[in-house]
């Protein structure tokens, strides 16, 4: 999924968990954590449903958990940019 470059952030978010990810912990406001569920190998697979208590548990029967950090970032004309925290990239798969 892709979300808008430089979209509003809430508008971000509400794309986000349109597309099936879900937020698993905020740290306002320096880092951001979304999840999501699903069988990624596949073109046109659902998202499997997901919250944080989920994400700790092991993927289901033909499913994979992916997990990423992102900052949020000023952006030009007052919008907030969603990007890797500077401590660099912390994806995982769960």
């Amino acid at each position: 999924m892709r979300l808008p470059f430089g979209a509003p952030r809430r508008t971000a978010l509400r794309a986000a968990r349109a597309a099936g990810l879900a937020v698993l912990e905020q740290a306002p406001p320096e880092e951001l954590a979304l999840g999501v569920t699903g069988r990624f190998w596949q073109l046109w697979a659902p998202r499997l449903a997901t919250d944080p208590q989920r994400s700790r548990e092991p993927a289901p029967a033909g499913g994979a958990r992916v997990a990423r950090s992102f900052s949020p970032a000023a952006a030009p004309e007052g919008r907030t940019r969603l990007a890797p925290p500077p401590s660099g990239p912390r994806g995982a798969a769960l």
